[in-house]
């Protein structure tokens, strides 16, 4: 056991998780399918990574990928003020707003 605790497949793991999660969120490995991104971190598989994933990022790799494929979100608030902003006159032709 390491010194926090962790076991050494842990302090193993933990690194390849984390480059994997980096990977997956990285919109230039999109075209590289989750299993291709996981056997280069050297998870053959597929179960025990899905267990190990989840207990540290709390969702699936495949939720981590659509998540970061989506790109940032706008909170609610902006959202909703941009669409009464669209139904309002205070938007020009072109959807851009207007300083008043």
């Amino acid at each position: 056991m390491a010194a926090d605790g962790q076991s050494v497949r842990g302090l193993i793991r933990s690194p390849r998780l984390q480059a994997l999660h980096r990977e997956l969120c990285d919109p230039r490995l999109s075209e590289h399918s989750i299993g291709a991104l996981a056997v280069k971190r050297c998870f053959t598989d597929a179960s025990y990574l899905n267990h190990h994933f989840h207990a540290t990022y709390g969702m699936a790799p495949s939720d981590v990928r659509r998540r970061s494929s989506r790109g940032p979100r706008l909170p609610r608030l902006i959202r909703a003020n941009i669409a009464e902003l669209k139904s309002s006159s205070q938007l020009g032709q072109r959807g851009s707003l207007l300083l008043i």
